[in-house]
């Protein structure tokens, strides 16, 4: 049986007043924002201690110390993240 890793109705953050009051479209925007200049501590204060990650090798790993380390692998990869909302069902 597989973990849930995340529930929407507890979403918490370092910085959580900020997150929830973001629609989904600035949520995604802020997120690309932060991961393309390479920001890791803005960009990891959007997850809560607990969040779960799927690393580049495809495992998921849980906890805000192992999430830094896959976000900071995909950074250190010099790459570009785009997004582009087409829609949000809410």
């Amino acid at each position: 049986m597989q973990k849930q890793c995340w529930n929407h109705d507890h979403v918490r953050s370092h910085n959580s007043e900020k997150v929830l009051q973001m629609t989904p479209k600035e949520f995604l925007i802020s997120y690309v924002k932060k991961f393309n200049s390479g920001d890791i501590s803005s960009l990891t204060s959007l997850y809560e201690t607990e969040a779960c990650f799927v690393s580049q090798e495809g495992e998921v790993v849980k906890g805000i110390d192992n999430v830094r380390q896959c976000l900071q692998s995909f950074i250190n990869m010099n790459g570009r993240m785009e997004s582009k909302v087409i829609g949000v069902v809410q």
